[in-house]
């Protein structure tokens, strides 16, 4: 799949330099819509520079965009990769051309770059540690950008908890269902957290204890992940300020958030799991002048993507026939993969009405 849609559209291996074509997919337009986001939060790391382009790249990491020229300079044109403003030996920068084309501030900010002239050139991710792209942070990105930095922290806690709630997080009893000798129970506190939820179920704690109960197990799952995973020492007193920190916030946000009797209420919608046996498919219609798709996912009941597909439409009229149509598929998917508890979910509600009553749409 990747060397075909390299073959098609980026067969000079540069795939952030695109140019848009009539007879692109459906589904390769949304692919390519988000090479914006993916290339501003990237920047190259230089190694000979033969790779990164000086007007083009985003190679200098203070920078946000690729380095302007002195304003007046009329030989910058005649540079195009970084390697061409390095010294005859490559093992250090030059500097008459550096004071050429560059002002001052950037000439310092360029002379501050090591250099590695027996490596390539690297894209590195600017949100991920290690340099590596990653779903998990750019849907993080993508979503602070959203809703804001303050709303992440909240969103991945009740992720936790639904997870901490439906057994689906891998702790030591769910583990010793699956590998032999591990033991069923924390060598530390045994069963001290699970305890916290126990009257959850009996319906004898209140929602103001359940947030803070399910903050600070968040807080000690990601704590222990850290150190099991990235080696990292967890100071006691700092993990404390942490968890008291995310508990204030939480009250501040709930007590500016509740309604008063004064103000309209208003119904708020969120996504509801299908029971433990069922999985989910989701039904989206695309309908843009010429351009209609559809796009189908299948979710088991933790939310995790079990498949995906993308099929482009033809002589679609309207974004309501769109949406008919991938309902439509959905179900004959669901039918050649033999799945028996199937909910199907769309954003279209004039479709759903009509398919819950058996009528016609107009």
């Amino acid at each position: 799949m990747t060397k075909s849609l390299q073959a098609k559209y980026y067969s000079d291996d540069d795939l952030f330099n695109l140019e848009n074509k009539s007879s692109s997919t459906w589904s390769w337009r949304s692919i390519s819509s988000e090479l914006i986001f993916v290339l501003k939060n990237s920047c190259w790391c230089l190694g000979d520079g033969k790779k990164i382009l000086i007007w083009k790249h985003r190679w200098i990491k203070e920078l946000h965009a690729p380095p302007a020229p002195k304003p007046g300079s009329s030989t910058h044109l005649q540079y195009k990769y970084v390697h061409q403003l390095l010294s005859s030996d490559s093992t250090s920068w030059d500097i008459i051309i550096l004071r050429e084309i560059f002002d001052d501030n950037i000439v310092n900010l360029i002379l501050s770059i090591p250099i590695h002239a027996s490596q390539e050139d690297m894209l590195v991710w600017l949100l991920d540690k290690n340099g590596f792209f990653s779903i998990k942070s750019a849907y993080r990105k993508m979503f602070e950008e959203d809703r804001g930095s303050e709303s992440v922290g909240k969103e991945w806690i009740k992720h936790f908890l639904r997870k901490a709630i439906s057994n689906l997080l891998s702790t030591r009893d769910v583990l010793s269902l699956k590998v032999p000798g591990i033991a069923d129970i924390c060598p530390y506190c045994e069963q001290w957290i699970g305890s916290w939820f126990d009257e959850l179920y009996v319906n004898k704690i209140s929602v103001g204890e359940i947030c803070k109960r399910a903050i600070t197990s968040w807080c000690l799952w990601t704590d222990r992940c850290d150190k099991v995973f990235q080696n990292i020492s967890v100071q006691p007193d700092k993990s404390i300020k942490k968890y008291k920190s995310y508990i204030e916030d939480h009250s501040l946000q709930w007590y500016k958030t509740v309604p008063s009797n004064n103000s309209c209420c208003r119904r708020i919608t969120n996504w509801i799991p299908p029971p433990s046996d069922f999985v989910t498919i989701n039904c989206d219609g695309s309908f843009l002048n010429s351009l209609e798709g559809i796009q189908l996912i299948i979710r088991n009941c933790a939310g995790s993507q079990q498949a995906a597909k993308c099929i482009q439409l033809k002589c679609i009229r309207s974004a309501d026939e769109a949406e008919c149509v991938g309902l439509w598929e959905a179900v004959k998917w669901e039918h050649s993969l033999k799945l028996e508890k199937v909910h199907f979910e769309l954003d279209a509600k004039t479709v759903v009405d009509a398919a819950m009553k058996n009528s016609p749409i107009d």
